[in-house]
């Protein structure tokens, strides 16, 4: 069989094919604020996209099997991937970051309040990312130089630390 997405009248719940063309075993869907429909393909690892009648596969690839997908007020996209985590994608599509790293991720969602949650199903865990907590800084000509730091996230009795250095370049 092709691959392919249906469209359902919900008026009279008639089914017709939406989109046919190079899909390879497409898993999820999601609209941006402009009504471009975002498709994670399962078999190619890719994301396609369909806008003004117009299909184009394999926009961006993934090294693991994508499966879910969900889109921010900003338009970023967020994929959820088989042992590969969370990815970020630009709106412009020109930049692709890691939100994590591991796991099988299933149930991507935005809260009301921008909240992003997710399972990670080999591992029996719910996470969440809340955008709004940064780090933010304006070095002088006396930063310049590596420094180390270690932030620590604690919660009841758990806690993890992840540590990195900030390397502040010359730039006079």
């Amino acid at each position: 069989t092709e691959d392919r997405i249906s469209k359902i009248d919900l008026s009279d719940d008639t089914v017709s094919t939406h989109i046919t063309g190079t899909l390879a075993s497409p898993m999820n869907l999601a609209f941006n604020s402009s009504g471009v429909l975002f498709i994670v393909n399962y078999t190619s690892k890719s994301l396609s996209t369909f806008e003004s009648g117009v299909l184009t596969s394999d926009v961006i690839t993934f090294a693991n099997h994508p499966y879910d997908i969900e889109i921010d007020a900003a338009d970023n996209i967020y994929v959820g991937t088989s042992l590969g985590g969370v990815k970020k994608i630009s709106a412009n599509l020109l930049t692709v970051e890691d939100i994590s790293t591991s796991g099988v991720v299933y149930g991507i969602a935005f809260s009301s309040s921008g909240t992003l949650t997710w399972g990670i199903n080999n591992q029996n865990k719910v996470v969440q990312l809340d955008e709004i907590y940064s780090l933010s800084g304006t070095p002088t000509n006396n930063d310049v130089g590596n420094h180390d730091v270690c932030l620590t996230a604690t919660a009841a009795s758990l806690s993890t630390e992840q540590c990195f250095t900030i390397t502040v370049a010359d730039t006079n």
